[in-house]
């Protein structure tokens, strides 16, 4: 009788197991090393190549710890084991490829609620090691069929294919090297929420030294307030829009920068920019100055309560570039000695508020008394007179503006109560604009009471008709002062009606043709009236009269100046005008009463004016952006997550389980 004998089970080779653990091990700490590195892996390339050798290395190791143990696997031929070894060792290897492949395309995705270790992501490097781990394990288990694979008359096919998707792999790789290096953004917002306005692309591109900015609008993990929650809002839309500035130039350098967490990169950057660095802040570094703009900065709330917060950041972070760029700040010299407002009042009607904003756009203020005027001085302001000018002081005004390189600003109040006129009148008529000081503009404003609309005259003026042109053969595009501001709202108080004179210009075809170099820039509503001698003491009905009202749209404002790059030329038998001015019939829309109500229109306007009548038309303020897009899908943080895997996890390696089904099918 014969007996049936079979051979043990050949046990691992010792030397062959510790050089697969060495392997497991070395690789291991590669990953580490790789995940420890910047958030992108080709800012520190050297680390990054020292980790992936790690890798490769360990893969090797663990094929040689295998081939020392060929006699475990050569006992397992003939027996039920093997088939169970190799199946598990397919399973490692479909799993250790999707897991691996999930977390190196998710490789910068560290949510907060996950722990980290120092810049060491402590998911990342968990998911990376299993899936390497367990394509480690599949090589190990699937020793065996690897050998008979590269033994077989097909293995030469095999290193083609193998080849050419390596080959595809090392090209995907270059074209995404490329494009990490030279791409571009399509911003496909309705209202181009992350677009940069031209003036700002302009300044940037035209650095020859380094910039540097540093943020620190760090989000709040844990928000227990709606208001934190939209601070929140407001530092991610900061930081999106610092990133598209370094963006466009090389020379550009983004630091966003978390103070609480990284106390000793804050200290090394105050020593380097010589500044003291706050929590919520952009600071701009240039040629050894700094700008600070602040969090509350970055907010334009409407004085209109129907109106959400926009988001103003660009033109603040611009304004503050441009104060380190330009170099020469514009001098601007406030008159008084008639009753106007201060810019060191800090009541409600004082301009303290303006005068900030002002100095923000690289401008000294100061201010000056009549007929003195300094040689210096690149713009005259004059806001809300409230005693007559000396014959001698409008001589002197007169004088100043026949410099064409000077700029007057004149805001004036209707003449109400103990008022008297300024007697600026007749100077500004000589500039071909006329104002009309005894009339009161009194709007029909649309209110909303109890779910019934109906209509209350009020001394308050609100308007976004800006580009209206009077000239027919003169309109072109409209005035740079408000050319940007569309449908940016701007309110007024007591105001009195300005117009351009077109009387005496030249005729043409369909009446006067208007004076090219004066264009009325505000205008009310058509529900506007005039009330002639009005006196809000009296506590008379704002209801209008018929018989003495005038009916509107009034204009509030008037530009009067040479012409600009995008205005018509003058004809040639129309005398050009001297230095720019820019006539207010209204010097409360620039009060602190209504700029700090957040009256954002109004200092944008009033900033435009400057700008445009010191002959600095780049420096035109920037309009608000609304801070969200209008249509959004709100989703919670577990939706965008589930998102985010769905969208990156199943997609690519689809594909590979269902060939994983198949051969598996096939197989049995």
């Amino acid at each position: 009788m014969a007996e049936e004998r079979t051979n043990p089970v050949a046990g691992l080779n010792p030397i062959g197991l510790a050089i697969v653990v060495i392997g497991l091990v070395g690789s291991t700490v590669g990953l580490v090393y790789f995940a420890s590195a910047a958030k992108e892996p080709l800012a520190d390339w050297h680390q990054t190549v020292w980790a992936l050798l790690s890798v490769v290395a360990g893969l090797g190791l663990t094929a040689a710890g295998s081939w020392l143990s060929a006699s475990f696997y050569r006992s397992l031929e003939k027996r039920a084991a093997r088939a169970w070894v190799e199946d598990t060792g397919a399973v490692a290897l479909v799993l250790g490829v999707i897991v691996f492949g999930n977390f190196l395309a998710l490789y910068s995705w560290s949510p907060t609620k996950w722990i980290a270790v120092g810049t060491v992501p402590i998911n990342t490097v968990v998911g990376l090691a299993i899936g390497l781990l367990l394509i480690e394990l599949a090589l190990a288990a699937g020793f065996r069929a690897m050998i008979r694979m590269c033994t077989s008359p097909s293995f030469p096919v095999t290193l083609v294919v193998v080849a050419a998707a390596a080959l595809g792999v090392v090209a995907l790789g270059l074209i995404s090297y490329i494009n990490y290096r030279h791409y571009c953004r399509v911003d496909l917002t309705e209202k181009g929420l992350y677009t940069l306005d031209a003036r700002t692309v302009n300044i940037l591109k035209s650095l020859k030294v380094p910039l540097r900015i540093v943020s620190t609008m760090v989000q709040n993990p844990n928000p227990r307030m709606e208001m934190e929650e939209f601070r929140n809002v407001v530092r991610e839309r900061a930081n999106q829009m610092l990133e598209e500035y370094a963006n466009q130039s090389r020379f550009v350098e983004f630091i966003p920068l978390n103070p609480y967490s990284s106390p000793e990169a804050r200290d090394k950057l105050q020593k380097e920019l010589k500044a003291e660095i706050v929590a919520n802040a952009v600071i701009f570094a240039y040629e050894g100055k700094t700008k600070v703009v602040e969090l509350n900065e970055l907010i334009a709330q409407s004085p209109d309560p129907r109106e959400g917060p926009a988001f103003k950041g660009e033109d603040a972070f611009t304004s503050a570039l441009q104060s380190l760029v330009e170099g020469k700040a514009t001098k601007v010299c406030f008159v008084k000695g008639h009753g106007e407002r201060d810019t060191d009042d800090y009541d409600r009607d004082g301009l303290s508020s303006l005068a900030e904003l002002v100095r923000g756009d690289n401008c000294d203020v100061k201010t000056i008394e009549l007929p003195d005027i300094p040689s210096d001085c690149d713009v005259l302001v004059i806001a809300g007179p409230k005693r007559p000018f000396l014959p001698g002081e409008i001589d002197a005004l007169q004088t100043y503006l026949t410099d064409q390189k000077k700029g007057l600003i004149v805001l004036l109040d209707p003449i109400v109560g103990n008022a008297q006129s300024s007697g600026l009148e007749m100077l500004l008529k000589e500039q071909g604009i006329a104002v009309q000081p005894n009339e009161t503009i009194i709007e029909m404003t649309q209110l909303d009471i109890g779910g019934f609309i109906g209509q209350e005259p009020s001394a308050m003026i609100s308007t976004t008709d800006y580009a209206a042109d009077q000239a027919m053969m003169f309109g072109g595009p409209p005035h740079p002062i408000i050319r940007d501001m569309k449908n940016i709202r701007t309110a007024y108080y007591m105001a009195c009606p300005v117009g351009a004179i077109s009387k005496g210009a030249p005729r043409g075809p369909y009446g006067p043709q208007g004076d090219p170099n004066t264009k009325e820039i505000v205008k009310t509503s058509p529900r506007a009236f005039a009330k002639v001698d009005f006196d809000p003491s009296s506590g008379a009905p704002l209801r209008p009269d018929p018989e003495r009202d005038k009916q509107g749209p009034f204009a509030i404002a008037v530009a009067r100046g040479g012409p600009s790059e995008d205005q018509p030329m003058p004809m040639p038998m129309m005398r050009p005008p001297g230095g720019r001015l820019v006539v207010f019939g209204d010097s409360d829309f620039v009060s602190n009463m209504l700029l700090e109500r957040g009256a954002f229109g109004n200092s944008t306007l009033f900033r435009n004016a400057l700008a445009w009548v010191a002959g600095k038309e780049y420096k035109i303020g920037i309009p608000a952006k609304p801070l969200r897009q209008e249509h959004l899908l709100d989703m919670t943080e577990a939706q965008k997550i589930s998102a985010r895997w769905a969208t990156v996890f199943l997609p690519p390696f689809t594909l590979l389980v269902l060939g994983f089904v198949v051969w598996w099918v096939r197989r049995h």
